[in-house]
């Protein structure tokens, strides 16, 4: 059994195939068939792949509400050096501080991460319902607004 998802992902993936088969040399002559670029892997692979990369979706989704915090950080005294080196972490005005970087990269982390999860789900021929999917978009939603639902 051969499974292909030439172009499943999105942004970063949307260009390569993942072909799963019950043998890597079989998806490897699946893919090279389909698309010529992407990656054959044996369904076990495939799952633990899948597995690593749920499991770093999770953990850069629970970074996210640090990293928030981070950015809020506010200067232990109201005085010159306190205030300065304090920008320098979060920023000031326009211009944005370390904190606000690492902020940006843990969201780009959750993108890839994402992208990922939905490739190998998609050549696995795995679905997400509908309602952990509402349920992971309210989660997302309530802490990017900090509205207090389902956070």
């Amino acid at each position: 059994m051969t499974q292909s998802a030439s172009g499943a992902g999105v942004g970063w993936l949307s260009n390569l195939g993942f072909a799963i088969a019950d043998d890597a040399k079989a998806a490897s002559a699946n893919l090279s068939a389909t698309s010529g670029q992407g990656f054959a892997l044996s369904r076990d692979d495939a799952m633990s792949m899948l597995n690593v990369a749920r499991q770093a979706r999770s953990h850069f989704t629970e970074m996210r509400t640090i990293a928030y915090k981070l950015t809020r950080v506010t200067a232990p005294a109201d005085d010159p050096g306190s205030n300065s080196y304090n920008d320098g972490l979060v920023g000031s005005g326009q211009r944005q501080g370390a904190f606000a970087a690492g902020s940006r990269n843990v969201e780009q982390m959750i993108k890839y991460s994402e992208d990922l999860v939905h490739s190998l789900e998609k050549a696995l021929g795995i679905t997400v319902t509908s309602d952990e999917t509402a349920a992971a978009g309210l989660k997302t939603t309530a802490q990017d607004t900090k509205t207090g639902f389902a956070g």
